[in-house]
């Protein structure tokens, strides 16, 4: 995950979709790639936002890319995404195109379970799994 951001480039796109969005690790790299003029999305599906993500909100707000937010998804938008039969997490980085080039499929939400215990990340590059990923992040905008 922190390497997919780290690739997104400037005038890019990082769209994250998760439950959680808890790790240091991976907030200090979406700000980081907001500094330097990549557009961070992040979608927090079904709950309250927590501390940290309040203050990844905060952090992309102050780093005047006017295209990053945090996201938070209720209700209907919540409903959408998990009839999707969506992975935990999903990432999707795209170029300064507005293509996407990159999918993150994650089995776990960003908290330490990613560094605690056995997780499953795949990296998909193919144009169905980037379109399949891409209508799923659509139908909850």
């Amino acid at each position: 995950i922190k390497r997919g951001v780290n690739d997104a480039p400037a005038g890019g796109t990082v769209r994250l979709v998760s439950r959680y969005v808890d790790l240091y690790a991976v907030r200090s790299r979406l700000v980081a790639a907001a500094r330097r003029g990549a557009s961070v999305q992040v979608s927090v599906v079904g709950r309250k936002l927590t501390e940290v993500e309040f203050k990844l909100r905060r952090q992309l707000r102050e780093t005047g890319q006017g295209q990053s937010w945090v996201r938070h998804c209720v209700k209907a938008c919540s409903t959408t995404w998990s009839a999707g039969s969506p992975p935990r997490t999903l990432m999707l980085v795209g170029d300064a195109t507005g293509a996407w080039t990159t999918r993150f499929d994650v089995d776990r939400w960003l908290t330490s379970a990613v560094v605690e215990r056995s997780t499953s990340l795949t990296r998909s590059t193919g144009d169905n799994a980037l379109q399949e990923a891409s209508d799923l992040v659509a139908s909850i905008s």
